[in-house]
């Protein structure tokens, strides 16, 4: 992942994160680097990666599912849902494996 200045263009710094999709949890100072294995985090104060949220070749993530209030984010994956504080960044559990997610419905 590579971090760059919006006004100037000049890159900031390159992180070894690599993913299609970035969303971001505020209140946490976090942004969530996706891609169909892993969930990184990236410390936005820092500029550092911090310990996956999650990882495994079996998973296939898909995009996070973000609390209007950015308290939450539920992030399915193709065997299992992880669960991530979104005032702290972190996960609040493992990933809970499943044979198949087949639907997902968030109710806030």
């Amino acid at each position: 992942m590579t971090l760059v200045d919006a006004e100037t263009g000049r890159v900031i710094e390159k992180v070894g994160a690599d993913g299609s999709q970035v969303h971001f949890l505020p209140a946490a100072g976090v942004a969530l680097v996706i891609n169909d294995r892993a969930v990184h985090a990236i410390d936005l104060t820092t500029n550092k990666k911090l310990d996956d949220l999650a990882s495994g070749t079996d998973y296939r993530f898909d995009s996070p599912q973000i609390s209007a209030d950015g308290k939450y984010a539920v992030i399915s994956a193709g065997t299992g849902v992880l669960l991530i504080d979104g005032s702290s960044g972190k996960a609040t559990g493992h990933v809970v494996p499943f044979k198949r997610v087949v639907d997902l419905e968030i109710v806030w």
